[in-house]
């Protein structure tokens, strides 16, 4: 799985993507700082499941104090700017990153002070024009792959008689859409499956509803600490309903981690505050004060909210513990809990076999509840913090 960072330039989208990795990117003041994509790994971090069973997990198990971390590649992107689906500015390479992802973050500058361009703004800049603006492009870019050489395509698809689910899984294999997505864009379209027929307007909804559906959006609400911004957040929100809108200061998560690295503070990423455990000048400790206050009022952060509310939330994943003996919770070296798997809810024991290995997926046996110790059908949905143990023909 890889998760996609986008917005417009200057929008602190490369701070993010700093922060939740731990590495250094390109991050100035002006647009396209970020021209190759900066490609790294985040945590989702969650309570793990051996606090409720009262042993210690293996010290290989990214699992420390009783928290779980599960890596997920992320991809910090090109900004963008209008007409990116034209070519313009660093659209074709913008685009092409955004189809290796399976979701996207959208870094908003909630600030009010920088414009369309990431350029800085005359006036108060509604962050509503930065969603807009996003999303139209996406969108242009998904109807532009799917009308190129409709006529003809289309004119095959009903000559040799192929399914139209297929036909355009084919035409859009390239934005990573898959067919089952396709399937889901037509239900919620409801459009006539004869789509040489559609209309201008019937592809440019079926366009914008896959794009929904094969590339999610949460917006990350940067900068909540400038002047304004929660008025502006409370607009986003209102305008966007059904989105997740996590507020966010990427640059106080940035100086939290830095100041764990001068041993001045115990912090870990998701908390929603810290303390401080060595003597700090006073100016580190001003800035530290104005950092307690904006996590207390926005319960962290708001950086590792956005990473896990994208797998939990948007994407709607499940973790499951995959284990080879349910009595003792360990692997076949004795390791307590050494992987959490990330799956997409109602996988089946079956797809948590695949998941860890295609040879134990394909020799597939059955699978035991370590909790209950009870079998699991191989058909039955698994369920979040299950602990499964997968047995297989060797």
């Amino acid at each position: 799985m890889k998760i996609g960072v986008v917005g417009k330039p200057n929008a602190g989208k490369s701070t993010f993507f700093s922060a939740v990795t731990r590495t250094s990117a390109d991050i100035a003041q002006y647009p396209f700082t970020t021209v190759n994509p900066n490609l790294g790994v985040c945590y989702v971090r969650i309570p793990c499941v051996c606090q409720d069973l009262s042993i210690s997990c293996s010290k290989h198990s990214h699992c420390q104090k009783g928290i779980r971390h599960i890596p997920v590649n992320i991809l910090d992107v090109a900004g963008l700017v209008p007409g990116a689906a034209e070519g313009k500015g660093m659209g074709n390479q913008f685009l092409s990153h955004v189809a290796e992802a399976q979701c996207l973050i959208h870094v908003i500058d909630v600030s009010g002070q920088t414009n369309v361009r990431g350029e800085p703004a005359q006036e108060d800049y509604s962050p509503i024009q930065e969603v807009q603006q996003i999303e139209r492009e996406i969108n242009s870019w998904f109807a532009s792959v799917l009308t190129h050489n409709w006529d003809s395509d289309s004119r095959k698809m009903q000559k040799q008689h192929i399914q139209p689910a297929a036909f355009l899984a084919d035409k859009l294999s390239g934005l990573g859409v898959q067919k089952e997505q396709i399937q889901q864009a037509f239900q919620q379209t409801q459009l006539p499956s004869a789509v040489g027929e559609w209309s201008h307007f019937d592809v440019q909804q079926f366009a914008q509803e896959l794009r929904t559906i094969a590339k999610p959006i949460l917006y990350a609400c940067n900068k909540m600490d400038a002047a304004g911004a929660e008025d502006r957040l409370e607009s986003l929100q209102f305008q966007c309903p059904d989105s997740y809108c996590i507020p966010m200061s990427a640059e106080m998560e940035r100086a939290l981690l830095n100041a764990v690295e001068k041993e001045l503070v115990d912090y870990v990423p998701g908390q929603s505050s810290f303390n401080t455990v060595n003597e700090a000048s006073a100016k580190q400790l001003s800035a530290l004060d104005t950092i307690q206050e904006f996590m207390s009022q926005y319960n962290g952060t708001g950086v590792q909210q956005a990473i896990n509310s994208t797998v939990f939330d948007v994407l709607d994943l499940i973790v499951v513990y995959p284990v080879e003996d349910a009595s003792h919770c360990t692997d076949s070296s004795g390791a307590v809990l050494p992987d959490a798997l990330l799956l997409p809810r109602g996988s089946t024991p079956v797809d948590v076999a695949y998941a860890v290995h295609s040879d134990i997926g394909d020799n597939f046996i059955t699978a035991v509840d370590a909790r209950t110790q009870k079998t699991v059908g191989k058909d039955q949905p698994v369920w979040h913090n299950a602990i499964l143990q997968i047995a297989a023909n060797t």
